[in-house]
């Protein structure tokens, strides 16, 4: 009996992950004539990256991984909280989904679209080994 109870729920939250990994909004070039400055960066912890002002962004760490395993059920889809440090300053993003998780460094805004690996409850990670997809963007004035 468990076993037909388990197979739908896993198969739900593979679903679940799938969907939610189409749901990116992840630019496949370069935005119109920024000469290819904007495109998605991966930076594991310890990772910088060069602000077009000079200065630069690093990935310190994965604080909380509390995301929805995708071999789990939930109610809540959860969050990661990164921590960056802009020129040694710190600074923490809340990851939920791409839409939510952006900040304004000097006179660029910088975009979380992905933290990997996704959580599995059956195979915990090291936070050590998180990357995190970055956009960089020109926002408006």
């Amino acid at each position: 009996m468990m076993k037909f109870f388990l197979l739908p729920m896993i198969l739900l939250g593979l679903f679940a992950s799938a969907m939610a990994a189409q749901h990116l909004p992840v630019s496949h070039g370069p935005d119109e004539g920024d000469g290819g400055r904007f495109r998605p960066v991966v930076l594991g912890v310890g990772d910088t990256l060069d602000l077009p002002d000079g200065t630069t962004v690093e990935f310190v760490a994965l604080l909380e991984d509390s995301r929805c395993p995708a071999d789990a059920m939930c109610i809540w889809q959860g969050q990661a909280r990164l921590q960056f440090e802009h020129d040694g300053e710190p600074f923490v993003i809340t990851f939920q989904g791409p839409d939510d998780a952006s900040v304004v460094l000097g006179g660029y805004g910088m975009q979380v679209l992905d933290v990997q690996p996704y959580p599995l409850a059956s195979q915990p990670h090291d936070p050590a080994d998180t990357e995190v997809t970055v956009r960089l963007f020109a926002p408006a004035s």
